[in-house]
């Protein structure tokens, strides 16, 4: 009678690629539909407001990127503008081709076609909110109730805590 060697089970076979970074799963499911407008740069729309600053990003937002057949220099760049800014961006278009080029590392985009358009609306960060102000009177009342701490500093920041959980309308709605 032989004896069997022990053999581990099989890994766990998951349909999905396990260990591997959000990033590059959404560049790779990505990359199709970006080269269909051209954009095999795909840098060039991510990282839009780093390459040419906040000032020309915010009037302006890269459409199509197009190269002569074969070639991956020397392309055009359809660049859509705010059509109260387009002069402006005209008048700049020469810097904003050579800070694209100086991001990729070579001559990629030779010319840049603006259309005027305005451009689709982006969703707006919201503001940071200010904490509201707390009364001394509600710390010190709030301080009482907490009782005693170690420290001073501790009880004043939980207290000022306090009294604003008291004060934050989430609370004041139940």
């Amino acid at each position: 009678m032989t004896k069997r060697r022990y053999q581990p089970p099989p890994r766990f076979a998951s349909p999905l690629p396990m260990g591997r970074r959000l990033d590059t799963l959404l560049d790779e499911a990505t990359r199709a539909n970006l080269r269909k407008r051209g954009f095999a740069h795909q840098e060039l729309l991510t990282k839009w407001q780093e390459i040419v600053g906040q000032e020309f990003a915010a009037v302006t937002l890269p459409e199509t990127l197009a190269f002569d057949r074969g070639k991956r220099a020397a392309g055009r760049l359809h660049l859509l503008v705010e059509p109260a800014s387009a002069l402006i961006v005209q008048h700049e278009i020469e810097r904003i081709r050579e800070r694209i080029n100086r991001f990729f590392g070579y001559g990629a985009i030779a010319q840049i076609r603006i259309l005027q358009t305005p451009l689709p609306q982006q969703t707006a960060k919201p503001l940071p909110r200010r904490a509201p102000e707390v009364s001394q009177d509600d710390v010190d009342r709030m301080a009482k109730e907490l009782g005693l701490f170690e420290s001073d500093r501790l009880r004043n920041a939980c207290a000022r805590l306090g009294a604003l959980i008291e004060l934050s309308p989430q609370r004041r709605d139940s």
